[in-house]
């Protein structure tokens, strides 16, 4: 395991892992959180790299102690939050998960984004189910770029607050008073957006669209469920 985690930490893309590691500073600072570390350029942050591969080749640092070095903390309030890189080849099992916990405690991190190499084992991926919006699993293909800087990517904000009750309101609230979230179209909570933004099932969500002739288009979703092979035979 330990020669071929370091094989894996020696075929590390680092251009790639960088674009990975700024994309992930962008995704937070857009979700209100602060890094407690400043934020190293492409080239520091090689350089860097490129010292921890020398130190584990002088016997005098170990893959995992490399990984650790790679973690990044956040601050949003009281919160913190942990990110955890698992650039490994192999996939992200309980021990790993054990390991990360412990770590978390060490940091004093509440919550977690795990960026993988690989897949999770399915143990560890029902545990981040448990954890639910605390935790976040992401593979590095989805953070190589950021999906919101695309020219076709409207903005999307979360409504909240008195201004979510007026829309509701409005919107969705019928004559027997009640309020019916199905009147909005949904927003599947595995959307590459609003696992950008960790939105939660039941968040409203205004998505402004760009017009050629400059006014914008406003409309509304709801963020639901994906739908599963069970739902799909139950239509």
């Amino acid at each position: 395991m330990s020669e071929a985690a370091a094989e894996s930490l020696h075929n590390l893309n680092c251009n790639q892992f960088y674009r990975i590691y700024n994309t992930v500073h962008e995704m937070l600072c857009d979700r209100g959180y602060e890094a407690v570390q400043a934020q190293l350029s492409k080239r520091k942050w090689i350089s860097r790299y490129l010292g921890y591969l020398a130190e584990l080749e002088n016997d005098s640092m170990d893959v995992f102690e490399i990984i650790d070095s790679m973690t990044l903390l956040f601050t949003c309030g009281k919160k913190q939050l942990l990110v955890y890189f698992h650039p490994l080849d192999s996939k992200l099992c309980q021990s790993d998960m054990n390991y990360i916990h412990n770590l978390m405690s060490e940091r004093q991190a509440q919550r977690l984004v795990i960026v993988a190499n690989n897949k999770a084992t399915p143990k560890v991926a029902s545990v981040l189910g448990i954890l639910g919006h605390d935790a976040q699993l992401f593979s590095e293909k989805e953070l190589v770029s950021n999906s919101t800087w695309h020219q076709l990517v409207p903005e999307h904000i979360c409504v909240v607050g008195e201004e979510r009750e007026r829309i509701l309101k409005t919107f969705a609230t019928l004559s027997d008073r009640k309020q019916h979230l199905d009147l909005f179209p949904g927003l599947f909570s595995c959307d590459a957006i609003a696992r950008y933004y960790n939105f939660k099932v039941d968040d409203l969500i205004r998505i402004n669209r760009p017009r050629k002739d400059g006014f914008i288009d406003i409309e509304y979703r709801i963020v639901i469920h994906p739908i599963t092979e069970k739902d799909k035979k139950g239509i």
